[in-house]
């Protein structure tokens, strides 16, 4: 069972992550310009408990996925030497370096558009949580790790509307039900129809059991 439900999460994670790579590329572009997300001024000054600089990591981390890349239209622009614009990088990016992109990008307008086209809410702090607890939640999937009874560290915040569509669903707090409720309301919304949350409903619902360990984590201790 959850080999089946992750096999769900990560078809909805990827529609998810090939959704904001776009969104983010086409914002940022309309209102920054194609070239400036190499810039350290872009982003926040946010030091990490060590004392290093969460932007001086991320800029480390574009650039090395640029050189890293083995796409088509990052290899023309490197062997032409010419910069890289924002549409092409984000096809280099894993998940977790695009959600700090976004999360600490200084340009407002471009996130909060971001933000609306999803749905994420007008508090960017919270929608920066929501999609860095759906990054989690695809690495939990990513590396085989069990679901059930599972307490996930990283829960998202539930917007009010859905909380609203999933309230019938009875769940704690770092529940795995709690990250896929909202991942079901974001790939719905993409989607424009409910196909996702029927199919993922109807897998996690297939045992009463094993429902129960995903909305109720087991505390070992």
């Amino acid at each position: 069972m959850d080999e089946q439900l992750r096999l769900l999460i990560l078809r909805g994670t990827s529609s998810l992550e090939q959704t904001l790579r776009a969104h983010f590329a086409y914002y940022l572009a309309q209102n920054e310009g194609a070239y400036s997300y190499t810039d350290l001024s872009s982003y926040k000054t946010i030091k990490y408990s060590d004392g290093t600089e969460a932007r001086e990591v991320l800029i480390e981390n574009i650039h090395k996925w640029l050189e890293r890349s083995s796409e088509v239209c990052i290899r023309h622009y490197r062997k032409n030497n010419e910069p890289i614009p924002i549409w092409a990088a984000v096809e280099a990016m894993p998940f977790d370096t695009l959600s700090k992109m976004i999360s600490l990008h200084t340009n407002t307008t471009a996130v909060d558009e971001l933000n609306q086209s999803l749905s994420l809410g007008k508090n960017r702090q919270r929608a920066a949580q929501i999609i860095h607890s759906m990054v989690y939640l695809r690495n939990i999937c990513s590396h085989h790790c069990r679901l059930w009874n599972r307490e996930i560290v990283l829960p998202p915040p539930v917007l009010d509307a859905t909380a609203e569509r999933y309230g019938s669903y009875a769940h704690e707090d770092r529940s795995v039900w709690k990250s896929l409720i909202v991942l079901m309301d974001l790939i719905d919304g993409i989607k424009k129809n409910s196909t996702y949350s029927s199919m993922l409903i109807k897998q996690a619902e297939s045992n009463d059991n094993y429902f129960w360990g995903l909305c109720h984590p087991k505390r070992w201790h």
